[in-house]
């Protein structure tokens, strides 16, 4: 499937313009809190007790040989993702009471799959893959958040080289999917349940050389998305490794994100870029605060939220796909987001 929550849904992006005020005072809690309240309604209204109705959410890849659980009989890779977003929710805190029945069954979801998954093996390796398999990303980061030690060290051991997917399996502006993918699989590995990066520093080598070609073209996807996911794995662990300084890898993520960053003139922020700016604002790297960064991605978040709560794309046919998805994301950047 690929690179679920994060960018599966780039393509979906329309090209609108987005307006945002130039950067003044941090915005009011009081403000942030009203955002979200709103939010929170939307997306309670667009659920109908098992999943939202947002059509970008109930589409199913063709390729989908996925088995249903008992809190959700219709399990897809997309309603996956909505339910990772929902627990991510309750994590930051700040669950609405209005969102709460969606995010006790997405947990409940959620816990049914690791025992599922366990000996399915993975449908995009580049080693022996299996064709009843799960996508590596989602496979990594449901392990991730369940703090799965079983499904650690069934990562490692799907482990090939430097890498777990074949190269070329994402082209052209897509191609950093394969290695955010990945990403998620190192952050799998450095959590409490993993099993550390032993072999896969060899992947982490790669990524980051990865990284650096990305940034001969700074105002790219490739390489906003490359110093993203490596900023996750940072949440993990600082031992990357004899030869890796975590701290300047730190300010070098910062340094690619901001490049980016600076490549969009205020006022003529495109819609493509809505959920790059939401991913900035979850960004734990402390230059994107200290420089205002997360506080533009927030200004932004804040402007183009719509009258009904939710935000919406530009040009979307029909005009609420890809709603619930995008106000997932945002809510949950707004919740993250801390004024300094």
């Amino acid at each position: 499937m690929g690179l679920s929550i994060f960018s599966r849904f780039l393509t979906f992006l329309g090209a609108a313009a987005l307006a945002t005020p130039a950067l003044g005072a941090a915005p009011a809690v009081s403000r942030l809190q009203e955002a979200g309240s709103k939010a929170a309604a939307c997306l309670a209204r667009d659920y109908d007790g098992r999943a939202f109705r947002d059509p970008y959410l109930r589409y199913v890849y063709p390729e989908e040989k996925l088995e249903g659980t008992a809190s959700d009989p219709d399990l897809t890779y997309r309603r996956i993702d909505a339910d990772i977003m929902l627990v991510l929710l309750a994590r930051e805190g700040k669950i609405a009471a209005a969102l709460r029945p969606a995010v006790d069954r997405a947990s409940r979801a959620l816990h049914e799959l690791p025992p599922l998954w366990a000996g399915k093996g993975f449908n995009n390796l580049r080693k022996n893959p299996e064709p009843e398999g799960i996508a590596l990303d989602t496979f990594c980061i449901v392990g991730w958040l369940e703090a799965d030690r079983a499904m650690a060290q069934a990562a490692a051991q799907a482990l090939d080289g430097d890498g777990w997917l074949p190269e070329g399996l994402y082209e052209g502006e897509e191609s950093f999917r394969r290695d955010a993918d990945e990403a998620w699989c190192l952050r799998l590995l450095a959590s409490p349940a993993g099993i550390g990066l032993n072999d896969a520093r060899r992947v982490l080598d790669r990524l980051l050389a990865d990284l650096r070609d990305a940034r001969k073209d700074p105002a790219g996807r490739r390489s906003f998305y490359a110093a993203y996911h490596l900023s996750l794995l940072l949440e993990e662990t600082m031992d990357l490794g004899s030869g890796i300084d975590a701290g300047a890898l730190r300010e070098e993520l910062a340094e690619a994100m901001a490049a980016w960053a600076a490549a969009r003139p205020r006022g003529r922020e495109p819609a493509s870029d809505l959920l790059e700016w939401a991913n900035l604002v979850t960004a734990k790297l402390p230059r994107l605060e200290s420089t205002g960064l997360r506080r533009r991605g927030v200004e932004i978040l804040l402007r183009q939220q719509g009258e009904d709560g939710c935000w919406h794309l530009p040009g979307a046919r029909p005009p609420e796909a890809g709603s619930s998805f995008l106000t997932l994301r945002a809510l949950l950047a707004l919740s993250a987001y801390r004024d300094p």
